[in-house]
């Protein structure tokens, strides 16, 4: 059965209470409750986040409910996610990293970029029926990304070039012309919407001070127990932080970003006795007890933040660190 990860979906919920939605009713009228959601590693099918749009539409009497919701959301509601987006340095990275996300929090739905010309286009594919084949679940999906993507880099005019839905259209296209800025085209091939090239190197507005609000003071406090041993050595710490969401950074990326040769930078951190993978493992060490400290955070979302590709990879090196795995740990620690 495909599935979803249930953390985000209740944070998405609590955010949409301003529509007149009570997520206990909601949940509660499609089978689900929110202390089972509450479990950070818990997963919901896709036949109850199917079930839970098609009855948020019936309980807010909204029609449009997908477009409503998009424009209601905030990074604060999307959990890790909306730490990845808002501490990106700009479009393209935030779109980068949404796709590398989305293969961690469930296998329902895709998500990648394409580039032709002067112009990207942003494909959301949900590959798997009941919900492949909502409408406010494909509607939402594009507006909250628009959405977001005007908030963050405070260009609340900007529009996309082309917005494509693969349902047909309602009755009324007036609410998507006023959320997206121009006319869907219905009936299309894929859920998508293209953007002006240029676009992905706009940059986002207070990216370098978002990364407390996922950290927190008790994580900081962590990485400041550290030892000091150098300038070159934070700095790299520094960089690492920085750089780790989006991937599993490289030396040389490192090297890159603090103007320096690799060979210097290697040289610099051997003056210190250590090498640039000893400092990452030390980082990402010291930050996993601390994300899987969080009890609202899932063991998928830690292994993004720290940069793995899954979250296997994750609780191969946790076991490598504490002996015991991430699940194990957790619950020894609640």
């Amino acid at each position: 059965m495909s599935s979803l990860a249930s953390g985000t979906l209740l944070q998405i919920l609590h955010g949409l209470e301003p529509l007149g939605l009570d997520a206990q009713t909601l949940l509660s009228d499609v089978g689900l409750s929110a202390k089972t959601l509450q479990e950070p590693d818990s997963w919901t099918s896709v036949e109850h986040v199917d079930a839970l749009w098609n009855r948020a539409a019936e309980l807010t009497n909204d029609a449009y409910f997908g477009l409503s919701a998009a424009e209601l959301i905030r990074p604060k509601h999307l959990g890790a996610f909306g730490y990845v987006v808002a501490a990106s340095a700009n479009v393209g990275e935030a779109i980068a990293r949404l796709i590398r996300f989305k293969r961690l929090t469930g296998d329902a739905s895709q998500v990648q970029m394409r580039v032709s010309g002067t112009q990207a286009r942003y494909v959301h594919e949900t590959v798997m029926p009941p919900l492949s084949n909502n409408r406010h679940h494909a509607e939402w999906s594009a507006a909250v990304v628009v959405s977001l993507l005007r908030e963050i880099t405070g260009q609340q005019s900007w529009r996309p070039i082309e917005v494509t839905f693969r349902h047909a259209a309602p009755a009324n296209i007036e609410p998507h012309k006023r959320v997206f800025g121009c006319t869907p085209l219905f009936s299309q091939e894929e859920d998508t919407f293209a953007l002006e090239l240029r676009f992905l190197a706009a940059p986002f507005l207070g990216a370098e001070d978002v990364l407390s609000g996922i950290l927190e003071q008790h994580a900081m406090e962590k990485l400041a127990a550290l030892p000091q041993q150098s300038d070159v050595l934070q700095a790299v710490r520094t960089r690492l932080q920085k750089h780790l969401s989006g991937g599993s950074p490289t030396i040389e990326q490192l090297a890159d970003d603090m103007g320096l040769s690799v060979r210097s930078l290697q040289r610099r951190l051997e003056e210190q006795g250590l090498t640039f993978q000893q400092v990452l493992d030390e980082m990402r060490e010291r930050l996993a007890t601390v994300y899987l400290g969080n009890p609202s955070m899932a063991i998928a979302e830690a292994a993004y933040l720290l940069g793995y590709s899954d979250a296997s990879a994750f609780s191969r090196a946790f076991k490598r660190w504490h002996q015991v795995s991430p699940s194990d740990w957790r619950r020894g620690n609640a």
